[in-house]
């Protein structure tokens, strides 16, 4: 049992050298171990988990364990990194609000080494390059965390993805941890800047505002708003401040039919916010508290 465990793979390489996962992988197609280079075929049965496999008669140089998720990982940053870097998506998370980000990779990044050396003698596990310049640093993170130690040491900016997330989707690099990086304004903080910010929740197959300080809408004695049919038309609808593609007033693109592509949250600029009653602050002021609510269903009461 030991193994035959020891033989699986969650990943392995084409005939041109590229890393390819189960999911992604053809039945009969040519494929070899990343580690020692062996031939191994593509599992694909309706009963067990699709994975790679060596032949019953080879062993493998690589050991079963953290350190492969860890070492794969590694390649495969590297490898979208240099073969397309326009795909990369790094999601970076506001430390002052649960506001999300999505940035490319600077088109100055044009090459990728993996476990590379700084004049430090720091060892990165990816660094991303610029005219085989180190520009930034990528840690993989598969049971430790990159210590306050090796951080203060690091004169780059860097960044520190976790090894499962690169395993599921290596062009979508979520960042866990960070230091050096450019700083940005997320959207949160600008709606902020530019108006209130009004939460949003899912009734039925529409999503609404949590108040109107307009008063589009009343049921019950909540004042709200249709985000298709009224906020996109508001005058007092900031626009680019929404969350997501989809939003009110973003040019060439029209609002897609599907609840769940509509924003969390967007800001508004009506000067009627300080005309809200009582309840309906309060009704605001605890859907601001609680961002994680903003786009779900909510349950009419």
């Amino acid at each position: 049992m030991g193994r035959s465990l020891t033989l699986l793979l969650p990943i392995a390489q084409n005939e041109e050298g590229q890393l390819v996962s189960p999911e992604a992988g053809t039945p009969n197609a040519n494929y070899f171990c990343p580690a020692c280079h062996a031939p191994v075929v593509l599992r694909a049965g309706p009963i067990r988990v699709r994975h790679f496999a060596h032949k019953p008669d080879l062993g493998c140089s690589l050991s079963q364990g953290e350190s492969w998720n860890h070492w794969w990982a590694k390649h495969l940053i590297a490898q979208v990194a240099k073969s397309r870097p326009r795909e990369v998506r790094i999601q970076r998370t506001c430390d002052k609000c649960s506001d999300s980000t999505i940035q490319p990779l600077p088109p100055s990044v044009n090459g990728a080494q993996v476990e590379y050396t700084l004049a430090s003698g720091l060892r990165a596990d990816v660094a991303l390059l610029a005219n085989e310049q180190p520009v930034c640093l990528v840690e993989v993170r598969q049971t430790h965390a990159v210590g306050e130690e090796k951080a203060r040491l690091i004169d780059l900016p860097w960044m520190e993805v976790m090894a499962e997330d690169i395993l599921r989707d290596p062009s979508v690099w979520v960042v866990v941890q960070s230091g050096h990086l450019k700083p940005w304004r997320c959207r949160g903080r600008l709606a902020r800047e530019q108006g209130r910010i009004m939460p949003l929740v899912v009734h039925g197959l529409a999503s609404h505002t949590v108040v109107c300080p307009e008063c589009y809408r009343v049921w019950r004695g909540k004042c709200y708003a249709n985000y298709i049919y009224d906020c996109s038309l508001c005058r007092y609808s900031v626009p680019f401040s929404q969350e997501g593609e989809e939003g009110a007033k973003t040019p060439g693109r029209p609002l897609s039919p599907e609840p769940e592509s509509y924003p969390r949250y967007f800001s508004c600029a009506s000067p009627a916010w300080d005309c809200l009653s009582d309840a309906e602050q309060r009704r605001y002021d605890f859907f601001l508290r609680h961002p994680e609510l903003w786009g779900r269903h909510e349950k009419n009461r």
